[in-house]
């Protein structure tokens, strides 16, 4: 089960990064066969990491 979450942030390139990275993870679900789960794991993989980096400089 996925859960949404606030960001408490104005900067749109995060918020984007963080709704790549939902929708993504979200495709995982829906995958029909183990190579396609893979392909889009792998892919949802890199989204999580790219809004981490993104969203990194922001924390305290």
């Amino acid at each position: 089960m996925l859960y949404r979450v606030q960001l408490l942030t104005d900067d749109r390139e995060v918020i984007l990064a963080a709704e790549r990275a939902y929708q993504a993870t979200r495709d995982v679900s829906t995958a029909q066969e183990p190579a396609e789960r893979d392909s889009l794991d792998a892919l949802a993989r890199q989204a999580i990491e790219a809004f981490v980096s993104r969203a990194g400089p922001l924390t305290r």
